[in-house]
């Protein structure tokens, strides 16, 4: 999955470092003065050819870390200045170096360096105005602007790539899925388990009588006990504070639940609220 960057060069002192070290590129050999043999090893590694340059550019600011641990190499960035994109190009490798920062970029307004780095390759020249990515990312504020720079979430990411560079975006996938990469990375995180009342998820399935309460059509399959199979559902949400009680539950088949989790619509949330007052009103 590629994830889109956008960093900016808009003012006098950004773009002068856009000019020294992504307009004129940086020879490796010079980089071998600041980098371990592993890291020069692995950052030519992942740059095509010519090996001998690359681009650079670096965050000094909090913000600017939390972009730079986000990006892997093969995610793409836009270079953005007077309210255009205007140079795209792949991520291929990271490093954290003060020394290489100070050396080309000297320190920011608040005396921090810019030692947050990522190499650039890959980079083709493009003119995409804010109004067609908002288009594209399907940004509803005519409004959004980067601040320095931004990360774009999925699937805006893709949704951007994909139109605004279609033929381009498709030979990317193809590439990065046949790289092997064997098993998947695990990680670990704490996660929020809600105890669902057993007999609100027995009425609500009971009164549903084998259908959807949303789609109306009978379950798509039968559990092991010979059941309709069919997911209770909390119109307003657990996680947002909704109440674990009939008055607040349905009986979804599987393709109407993952519907409502993805899109959630008003339409959807209305008719379900119908049902609950129609299938109640005995109770």
């Amino acid at each position: 999955m590629m994830r889109l960057f956008v960093v900016t060069c808009s003012n006098t002192k950004a773009y002068r470092h856009y000019q020294k070290t992504i307009e004129s590129t940086i020879p490796i050999s010079v980089l071998k003065n600041y980098l371990t043999k592993k890291q020069v090893s692995e950052l030519k590694k992942n740059i095509k050819q010519p090996k001998n340059s690359v681009a650079m550019w670096g965050f000094s600011t909090q913000k600017g870390e939390g972009f730079w641990q986000d990006m892997v190499a093969g995610d793409v960035v836009y270079i953005y200045r007077k309210k255009e994109h205007f140079l795209r190009g792949r991520i291929a490798y990271k490093v954290k170096n003060i020394s290489l920062a100070k050396k080309d970029w000297g320190l920011d307004d608040k005396g921090r360096p810019y030692k947050y780095i990522f190499f650039i390759d890959d980079i083709s020249k493009i003119s995409i105005t804010q109004k067609q990515f908002n288009k594209a990312a399907n940004y509803s504020s005519p409004i959004y602007s980067y601040l320095g720079g931004a990360k774009i979430d999925y699937p805006e990411s893709k949704n951007v790539l994909k139109a605004l560079h279609g033929n381009w975006y498709k030979q990317q996938t193809k590439k990065s899925v046949k790289k092997k990469t064997g098993k998947p990375r695990k990680s670990k995180r704490d996660v929020t388990v809600y105890a669902r009342r057993q007999d609100v998820v027995d009425y609500v399935k009971e009164e549903a009588n084998g259908k959807c309460d949303l789609c109306l059509n009978s379950a798509p399959f039968k559990n092991k006990y010979g059941e309709p199979y069919l997911e209770c559902h909390h119109i307003k949400r657990l996680a947002d504070n909704g109440d674990d009680d009939h008055y607040n539950a349905v009986a979804l088949c599987p393709n109407c639940h993952r519907r409502m989790h993805s899109l959630n619509r008003k339409s959807d949330i209305k008719k379900l609220k119908n049902r609950v007052t129609s299938r109640d009103k005995n109770l």
